[in-house]
């Protein structure tokens, strides 16, 4: 029986469990909502099928409550987009990836889980999450919060820091496993000469969480030039690439492109920090290395749970370096 299915894609690591879902629900009605990554919508539009609806819905971030106008331009959009976008669906099988963060995925799917619809959940990133009690300010933000949302969301602690998180009991919980066919259907073949280093690069510094990130970063971009490596960039699709380190590559990989998506077999190595991506090329392939450790965090903390979460999976084989001559020169 022909179903109606909408995917919420809400951050790179979706994609993957987006695809294996369009590839199993072939005979349905199928929409895609990218919501506040473009690259996820240019990479969706170049490879699924002229048949499936596909939109982007922006996202930005998420307003204080002491900004009237940023909060209340917030409310504003939501009800527009809700009206605009699903005020009409009814009785759809919806599937969304991550809880927490995105604002407007949780209003949107909140008022679809309302409106007799069947909402089911599938983690991209694994994370454990803590609700701590709230010290006073918190509670004031999250009574301004829930009304923006039109939910009963909380602030919880992850590994990874603090976020906006929802939970609803007409959530069904279900097991999206990612088939290793989706990779190989959609993989990217690009030109590889030797000695050549594929750099998985994000802009870091937007996110103040690591000293002197940028002078760091390039400062490794120019050791591997000096010992006569190549570069091939892929920027992080949201966070974009490190200031200056254009200076540095010989190519760029279109940073729509899941880095998931690239054959990596002919790359010397597959550098990165910590990012999702990262992990899942090292269940693929042998070559892949981290430089976390070559960066000075913040919050030592923060730092221990990005390397825990590089570990987390037995079956990966990153190599963590401290330096660029544990590297094969």
């Amino acid at each position: 029986m022909k179903k109606s299915v909408i995917i919420f894609s809400q951050q790179p690591a979706d994609i993957p469990l987006v695809l294996s879902l369009v590839r199993k629900s072939v005979q349905d009605s199928l929409t895609i909502v990218c919501v506040g990554v473009q690259n996820n919508y240019r990479f969706f539009t170049r490879v699924c099928e002229k048949e499936y609806k596909i939109m982007y819905i922006p996202r930005k971030t998420l307003p204080a409550p002491w900004q009237l106008s940023s909060f209340f331009g917030a409310i504003i959009f939501l009800k527009y987009i809700y009206k605009k976008r699903c005020s009409n669906i009814c009785n759809h099988d919806v599937y969304f990836f991550a809880k927490g963060h995105d604002w407007v995925s949780i209003y949107l799917i909140n008022k679809l889980a309302h409106s007799g619809n069947n909402i089911f959940f599938s983690p991209s990133i694994s994370n454990t999450i803590e609700v701590k009690r709230y010290s006073f300010r918190e509670s004031v933000l999250i009574i301004a919060y829930r009304w923006l949302c039109s939910a009963k969301v909380v602030f919880a602690n992850t590994e990874m820091g603090r976020l906006l998180y929802w939970d609803h009991p007409l959530i069904k919980n279900t097991n999206i496993v990612t088939e290793p066919v989706i990779f190989e259907k959609f993989r990217t073949g690009i030109e590889v000469g030797p000695k050549t280093i594929l750099l998985l690069d994000s802009n870091m510094e937007s996110v103040n969480i690591i000293k002197g990130y940028t002078e760091t970063m390039l400062l490794f971009a120019k050791q591997l030039i000096g010992v006569g490596y190549r570069i091939h960039l892929k920027a992080h699709p949201r966070l974009s690439y490190t200031p200056g380190i254009k200076e540095y590559i010989e190519s760029e990989i279109p940073s729509f492109i899941p880095a998931e998506f690239i054959d990596c077999k002919n790359y010397s190595y597959v550098v990165g920090l910590s990012s999702n991506a990262l992990s899942n090329i090292s269940l693929h392939y042998s070559n892949v290395v981290t430089i976390i450790d070559l960066f000075e965090y913040i919050d030592t903390n923060k730092k221990n749970a990005y390397k825990n979460f590089l570990l987390a999976n037995p079956d990966n084989q990153i190599l963590f370096i401290s330096n660029i001559n544990e590297l094969s020169l």
